[in-house]
């Protein structure tokens, strides 16, 4: 009898610590689960920002290069006579505005060079 007592006894100890570890267990996996939903929330955001990045960039490269091509492309124009002829302060100014325009559009190419390194899709000829 004193054996059986002893059995009891072990089983409900043993219970008794299997539950502690079930509930340890059950709040381990709940405190899991709550920093993977956090972890989730914010890959979401990095999402939403990288994809409103991609297409600020993509407006950059469209909405500011293409006037800037034509602004230049014209003044060159202008430059090789094929408006007429030019006096020297008329193309001086127009020298000017194209040099500006080359500097903004060389500006611009860099930017979007460094976001291109930046997201991946190009890589530095120095990088291994």
């Amino acid at each position: 009898m004193v054996g059986v007592a002893l059995a009891c006894g072990w089983f409900a100890e043993g219970r008794s610590k299997a539950w502690r570890l079930v509930r340890k267990i059950d709040r381990d996996l709940t405190s899991a689960a709550s920093d993977l939903d956090e972890a989730r929330r914010e890959l979401d955001v990095l999402r939403r920002s990288q994809e409103m990045q991609r297409d600020f960039f993509a407006i950059v490269s469209h909405e500011l290069r293409t006037p800037l091509t034509g602004i230049i492309g014209y003044s060159d124009l202008m430059l090789l006579g094929e408006v007429g002829q030019l006096e020297e302060r008329q193309r001086g100014y127009i020298q000017e505005i194209m040099g500006k325009g080359i500097d903004l559009l060389n500006l611009i190419d860099n930017i979007l060079n460094i976001h291109k390194v930046q997201s991946g899709r190009w890589r530095c000829a120095w990088d291994p």
